[in-house]
């Protein structure tokens, strides 16, 4: 997966320094494809983080912990986030890292 491409994508949606900052893409981009994979609920999807190492892993945490990631109702503000057009170019950045790795 090439995640600093994919990550870079997600955060040029962020240009204001005001306000809290964002969550890091990784947990969210990843979170996203845990969610559609399993084809679990938000708050299934934010409660198996929680509880398994490697999806943490995955996720790009340095170490386990108990802590959920986010709350499971901000999935709603990161499907607005995540439009037909970012998705679609985060997928064709996928495939094509994934066609010049064979």
């Amino acid at each position: 997966m090439p995640w600093d491409s994919v990550i870079g994508m997600y955060n040029k949606q962020f240009t204001s320094t005001e306000g809290r900052p964002p969550i890091n893409g990784r947990v969210v981009i990843g979170a996203v494809i845990i969610k559609q994979i399993l084809n679990l609920s938000d708050r299934e999807t934010v409660s198996q983080i929680q509880k398994n190492m490697f999806m943490q892993y995955f996720l790009g945490y340095s170490s386990f912990t108990n802590e959920p990631p986010f709350d499971a109702s901000l999935f709603a503000d990161i499907r607005e986030r995540l439009n037909l057009s970012i998705t679609t170019a985060i997928s064709e950045l996928v495939m094509a890292h994934n066609v010049e790795n064979i």
